[in-house]
């Protein structure tokens, strides 16, 4: 927590370390922060991509708000990429931000969690696969998207399922990316611990 206290102003790091009472303990208790670490080893990508930045000079916690920020960015460009499809530019541009400027949507790019990350390789798939038509190439960025966040196996299943059940040129395809993402699920989390 020392490296936090000096990368963020105080009332956000009172916020990351006193709102709640499990935050409370993982700041206070290093034994019950150490045993949260291991969720991390099965979100591959994430911590990888983490690394990479801190080899290039950047802290732990800029390297962590990096990659939000980047896949924020990521997450804008797409839902105005995916809005121009059926809109005019500029009311693509209009609502793309609005999206990306609520919230819940904003706050992924503070966090330093794999959750912005996460949501813009699903975004990808899901606009590679709906809007270019690229099947295969979505498909491959669902499966890779089991590295950033092992839970993505369901976002995987439902949308198998959905271009299963639509698409009789899909259904191989989702069959056998489904099955490759198990795959990899199962082998980050056996490869973790």
């Amino acid at each position: 927590f020392s490296s936090v206290r000096t990368a963020v102003p105080q009332p956000k790091f009172d916020l990351l370390t006193q709102s709640t009472e499990y935050r409370r303990a993982m700041a206070q208790q290093a034994e019950a922060f150490a045993q949260q670490l291991p969720g991390y080893r099965v979100k591959v990508a994430y911590p990888s991509l983490m690394m990479v930045l801190q080899r290039v000079g950047a802290g732990p916690v800029e390297s962590s708000l990096m990659v939000s920020r980047v896949a924020y960015l990521g997450i804008g460009m797409l839902l105005f990429a995916w809005l121009t499809s059926s809109l005019t530019p500029l009311m693509a541009l209009v609502l793309a931000w609005g999206i990306a400027s609520t919230s819940n949507v904003l706050q992924l790019a503070q966090l330093s969690t794999p959750d912005a990350l996460s949501t813009a390789v699903l975004l990808l798939s899901t606009w590679l696969i709906f809007v270019t038509g690229r099947l295969r190439s979505g498909l491959a960025v669902v499966v890779l998207s089991i590295c950033v966040r092992p839970d993505n196996i369901a976002f995987l299943a439902a949308m198998a399922a959905v271009l299963a059940d639509t698409r009789r040129d899909a259904r191989l395809p989702a069959l056998v990316a489904f099955a490759l993402g198990l795959g990899i699920r199962l082998g980050v989390i056996t490869a973790a611990g």
